[in-house]
This record gives C-alpha cells, sequence and structure tokens, in this order.
C-alpha cells in the first residue's frame, strides 16, 4: 500500500506534524500514544521515528532528516509481506524504514496524520510510476 502527500502548510512556530500508520479503528485524542502506533514526527528541526508498539515511549530514535516542512512531498508504503513501513522523504532524498511491525495488526492498519497545529494542512496526492520504491 503506498500513498503520498505534500504538506501545504506547516507553521514555523508549531512544525509538528506526525505521518504514521495505527491499528485502532477508534482512537483517542492523543492517538499517537496508542501501542499501535508506528510512524515519523517532525520536531523543531529534527525527525523522530514513533515505535510505541516496540517500547517505543519516552525513547524517539532520531530519524536522519531535519523534520517536515511546508511544499514537503512524502511518500509512504507499507509493506504487509515484509512488516515493514517506510517513508521517503522527497526534499532530502532519503527513505526510512521501520522493520518487524507486528503481525497481529496486519489487517488492522490505517494511515493517521497528527498536527498540534489547526493551521496545518496537508493534501494527499495521486500516487505516479516514479514514486514508487
Amino acid at each position: 500500500v503506498v500513498w503520498k502527500f505534500v504538506v501545504l502548510n506547516l507553521p514555523s512556530y508549531d512544525e509538528r506534524l506526525i505521518c504514521a500508520i495505527i491499528a485502532n479503528d477508534n482512537p483517542r485524542n492523543n492517538s499517537y500514544s496508542d501501542s499501535t502506533y508506528f510512524g515519523w514526527i517532525g520536531c523543531k528541526n529534527k525527525a523522530y521515528v514513533f515505535k510505541q508498539g516496540k517500547g517505543g515511549v519516552g525513547t524517539p530514535e532520531v530519524a536522519g532528516w531535519d523534520g517536515y516542512r511546508s511544499n514537503d512531498v512524502v511518500v509512504m508504503k507499507l509493506d504487509l509481506i515484509e512488516a515493514t513501513l517506510s517513508l521517503k522523504h522527497i526534499r532530502t532524498n532519503t527513505v526510512h524504514t521501520i522493520t518487524d511491525l507486528p503481525a497481529q495488526y496486519k489487517s488492522l492498519w490505517r494511515f493517521c496524520l497528527n498536527t498540534t497545529c489547526p493551521q496545518t494542512i496537508v493534501e494527499l496526492l495521486p500516487v505516479q510510476s516514479g514514486d514508487l520504491f
């Protein structure tokens, strides 16, 4: 499963954006703390890997790029066979992967975006063949 989006507006005073998957079909407002939540948070010039289901609470790993910015384009891929979630960050030309997703959630994954700022605007885009990785 592949999806693509562009960050149309991410205010500089609150640059937090989380792009993830979740296996909970009725998450609470703080879904980022759900044990089935896996993805990446961009915050204050850094990006971190969010792996709640792997003991990630309170121990974020630096993801290797400088966070999301307005006009960033991101392609995400959920590989159900390999049990991986990958993110291709176009501006930095990097790919990041979370491995060993829990098998028991295989049929339950949903795409999830979280932001703390109501002025943040993200738009889903059609995936083109050149976007695949």
